[in-house]
């Protein structure tokens, strides 16, 4: 679906919006106050020796929920993914990053939410990320999963990363269990029996 572009965001005309589009209402876990809002999600790649991208990714794997997010990192485990979820038009008052592993927490300290870059190397912007997931590279072929979620304490952002990794690890079994759905019975059965 087509998403329409704010004239307030600061972003928004210094980047092109190949892979970007509305998000359908976040899933229960995600913070109450969030799932009112009207966020998109922006896909993107970490860039490493062994990939590269083009128009085509951007389309191939731009997605319209968290569900299909989860999806699609699941299935696609070797491509180093990470989605955006954001508020066009809005940066919250975020100062603090958690920034961890899905699926265990706080390997590092949090971090002062720093600045984004803009079009150019020179220009900088408010982060407008409320959170994303990606896979972090570990070799040419395998990555971990990320959740860096942003909070206004280091309190709030440790708090707010757990109940969203919570949330996301529920996403993260449902899609697993889809892709290893069982064989039928007769799959087992010799031809001579």
């Amino acid at each position: 679906m087509p998403r329409p572009i704010s004239e307030e965001s600061a972003n928004d005309d210094e980047f092109d919006e190949l892979g970007v589009r509305l998000c359908t209402r976040l899933p229960e876990g995600f913070p109450d106050a969030w799932r009112d809002l009207q966020l998109s999600i922006a896909v993107g790649l970490i860039f490493t020796e062994w990939n590269g991208i083009n128009r085509a990714f951007f389309n191939f794997y731009a997605v319209s929920s968290v569900e299909e997010a989860v999806a699609t990192m699941t299935r696609d485990d070797s491509s180093f993914l990470i989605y955006q979820f954001f508020v066009d038009g809005a940066c919250p008052a975020f100062e603090w990053d958690a920034d961890w592993p899905l699926w265990r927490r706080r390997d590092s300290p949090l971090v002062k939410r720093p600045l984004t870059q803009g079009a150019e190397p020179w220009t900088w912007h408010a982060d407008r990320t409320l959170f994303d997931i990606r896979r972090e590279p570990l070799s040419p072929y395998t990555g971990r999963l990320y959740l860096r979620v942003g909070g206004r304490s280091q309190e709030a952002a440790t708090r707010i990363w757990g109940q969203c990794a919570t949330a996301l690890r529920g996403l993260y079994r449902k899609s697993a269990g889809k892709l290893r759905t069982p064989l039928p019975s007769d799959h087992y059965s010799r031809p001579n029996d």
